[in-house]
Formats: C-alpha cells, structure tokens, sequence
C-alpha cells in the first residue's frame, strides 16, 4: 500500500476557460454593484424625503416684527407688520392665538403681505380681548418656534368685542371663546 490520499484521489481542476472564469467573476461583481446601487439610492431618498442635505430654511428675525392694536375700523383689530417688504420662507409663518388657534400669515395678510391684521372676527383666531396673546410661529423642516410674542394690554371695549363675536358667530368660524 503506498501513500494513498484517505479521501480518494482529488485532481485539481484545472482552470476553465477564460470565458468561464469572466462569467464567474462577472456575476459576483455584478451582484455586489447591484447592493451597493440600491443602499445608494435608498439613502438619497431617505435624505431627499426628510429635507436633509438641501438649504436651511431661513428664519425671519424675531425683533423685525411689530405689533399695534388699531381701532380705527369697525373692528378692533391686532396689527402685525414686518420691517422689510419681503419675509424669507413667508410660507412657514403662523398666527397663533393664546387658545392654540392659528391661521397662515399667508391667509391673513393685507396687500402687500408684510401686514397682517386679526380680528377675530373672520378667522380661526379668537376675538382681541385685554390678556389675551398673541405669537407668530415659524414651522420649520427641523425646528419649529415662536419668533414673536405680543401681549395684549390695553382694554378692549366690551361693544367691540361683543360685535367681534357676532361676526364670528355668524360666519361660524371656530376659535372664538
């Protein structure tokens, strides 16, 4: 008995043709791009729908807003202005009431959109009364917050608030309390 392999004879193969050996390969490679195509784009996506990546939105300054009680008309009404003519990410802006009611600056704005003026009376806001608040909210892809705040001081006529609430009651709008 000479030196015998204990598992039998094993013969190398002897490498294939170079056709054989590319497709092999080929398929590996192929296979692995594949993966790492798919990981790539499932990133972009993810980035792209969370907003990451692109622009931070800008904020407007919270001391370039202004804000004047004006019972000129027949409706008192909460004055809020903008110090230029352009507001950045106008889009994002929200009047909101001490009661948690908001409207978009977008939706309340007068004219030129650097003014906005609240009633009460023929929005979701609630009527101007003394005590009551008043912020403008910036809702941000990332962060969101009061830029604004304003307090109501002056006394309110109760005949003024008694007319806002009469509108309100007849247009059925919510928010008023």
């Amino acid at each position: 008995m000479g030196a015998e392999e204990p598992f039998g004879d094993r013969e190398e193969e002897e490498p294939g043709s170079f056709f054989e050996r590319f497709r092999t390969v080929f398929s590996l490679v192929a296979t692995v791009a594949l993966l790492v195509a798919a990981a790539g784009a499932a990133v972009v996506g993810g980035l792209v729908a969370s907003g990451v990546g692109g622009e931070p939105l800008q904020r407007p300054p919270g001391d370039a807003f202004s804000f004047q009680i004006n019972t000129s008309q027949n409706v008192t009404q909460l004055e809020v202005r903008y110090a230029e003519e352009s507001i950045p990410n106008v889009d994002r802006l929200y009047v909101v009431d001490g009661d948690g009611n908001r409207v978009a600056w977008t939706a309340a704005s007068a004219g030129s959109g650097a003014v906005v003026r609240v009633s009460g009376a023929d929005s979701d806001l609630s009527c101007l009364r003394q005590g009551d608040s008043y912020r403008i909210v910036f809702d941000g892809r990332a962060t969101s917050g009061t830029i604004a705040a304003y307090q109501i001081a002056d006394p309110i006529p109760p005949e003024r608030v008694d007319a806002c609430l009469s509108a309100a009651a007849e247009t059925e709008t919510p928010g008023f309390g």
